[in-house]
């Protein structure tokens, strides 16, 4: 009997802590849900704002869950009216005027509105080549969408992710008249800011074969204006081959050109670099010359098909002026040019896949990374005779025939140019 009560006192005593645990377990719940309400009543959901992911402060006041697009205040600060308002990490563009060239306005973005910008365009992208996939792979579509809803659907994306980077649409005529603005739009500035990072770099090789010719046009002057930004970056060796994609397709953008995007951005760079040594530097560099070559090529190409009327002579005022700016420099260019690597052709350049017939069937080809090889400028110089006139052509004599004339036997350009006039055998 004795040892039956002993067990009956133990299981009692048994059951009273393991009751206790349970109290205490409980109350830890309800502290822990109400902490959890009290936060969730704060957030923007429960204030009849967007939904976003609920945010917990944790120690010292981080983020447990930071996010790009709801990015919380660092700083409160005293407005003029009075009223406390946090200080917004989304600010607008806003137009500085220089101090050196008042005329000339240049939006300023803050680097996260640059990274938000990149993280909705490539969202958008994404959206593209999942539709893109659908309409190769599926006769019907998907959830009752039929082809063509599909189809418009991913239009609209492209138009939107058009406006969003250049602020062009396919919907928009092209421009028939040459102006070069000295004032860099909204979109534009925006997109020079996202050169400056390796996913903005990733977003336009996504992004360009997506493009309509408006859109393309933008692009592809804006890299004339400023092609350190397009084909150089500050760390070239981790985005060497991300660099090289995307000169690859603006070169097969700007063989899309029409004469009036070609004349467009041939004078946006002689704007951009005003003095003589600003443009001779970009000359000197490899991939810069071959967008300027490409833009030359695509020129004559277009009036040697057809005349093209006020554009023709359009393209050749702005040509004048850039053959009068670098007449002098041709010598120096191909005398400070590095030599061609060794096992190379002598016609060809270091991105594949960019090929086009340039004057007389010669052929003019992409060219890689560094300074520029003395193959590209015997490519220059044809190029420069090919779209020269009669005067032009005697004046580019002057400047590099008796170069031309010394190498008859050691470079195939060298024989195109006196067939063009310039030089003599």
């Amino acid at each position: 009997q004795q040892q039956q009560q002993q067990q009956q006192q133990q299981q009692q005593q048994h059951q009273q802590q393991h009751q206790q645990s349970h109290e205490g377990d409980k109350d830890l719940v309800e502290v822990g849900v109400g902490a959890v309400a009290a936060v969730s009543n704060s957030s923007p959901v429960a204030a009849g704002g967007s939904p976003s992911v609920l945010h917990t402060k944790s120690l010292f006041g981080k983020q447990s869950s930071p996010s790009m697009h709801a990015p919380r205040p660092l700083l409160e600060v005293q407005a003029d009216n009075g009223k406390r308002r946090a200080s917004s990490l989304v600010e607008e563009p806003v137009e500085v005027e220089s101090t050196s060239e008042p005329d000339i306005v240049v939006p300023v973005f803050t680097s996260w509105s640059v990274r938000k910008t990149i993280e909705d365009a490539f969202s958008l992208v994404l959206s593209i080549t999942d539709l893109d996939l659908i309409l190769k792979n599926s006769n019907e579509g998907r959830e009752g969408f039929s082809r063509e809803s599909l189809s418009k659907e991913k239009d609209r994306l492209v138009r939107r992710l058009s406006i969003m980077l250049t602020g062009q649409s396919s919907d928009k005529k092209q421009q028939q008249q040459v102006v070069v603005s000295t004032n860099i739009s909204t979109e534009a500035g925006k997109l020079l800011k996202i050169m400056e990072f390796r996913k903005g770099r990733s977003l336009l090789v996504r992004a360009l074969p997506l493009f309509q010719a408006d859109a393309l046009s933008v692009v592809c002057g804006l890299a004339l204006r400023s092609p350190l930004v397009f084909v150089t970056s500050a760390n070239p060796e981790e985005t060497e081959v991300l660099d090289k994609e995307l000169y690859r397709l603006l070169l097969e953008a700007i063989t899309q050109l029409p004469l009036t995007g070609a004349t467009n951005g041939l004078a946006g760079l002689l704007h951009d670099h005003s003095d003589d040594d600003s443009l001779y530097g970009v000359l000197s560099l490899q991939r810069c010359l071959g967008l300027v070559k490409a833009v030359l090529q695509q020129a004559h190409d277009t009036i040697s098909k057809s005349h093209a009327g006020d554009a023709a002579q359009q393209w050749r005022q702005v040509y004048e002026m850039f053959l009068h700016r670098i007449v002098g420099h041709l010598p120096t260019l191909l005398k400070n040019a590095i030599p061609d690597p060794p096992g190379s052709d002598a016609s060809s350049g270091g991105v594949s896949g960019h090929k086009s017939r340039g004057p007389l069937g010669s052929l003019i080809t992409g060219t890689g990374g560094g300074m520029t090889t003395r193959s590209a400028v015997w490519e220059l110089f044809v190029l420069l005779a090919g779209n020269a006139s009669r005067a032009q052509k005697d004046m580019l004599k002057q400047a590099i025939g008796e170069l031309v004339s010394s190498n008859l036997n050691s470079h195939p350009s060298a024989r195109i140019l006196v067939h063009l006039g310039v030089g003599s055998s």
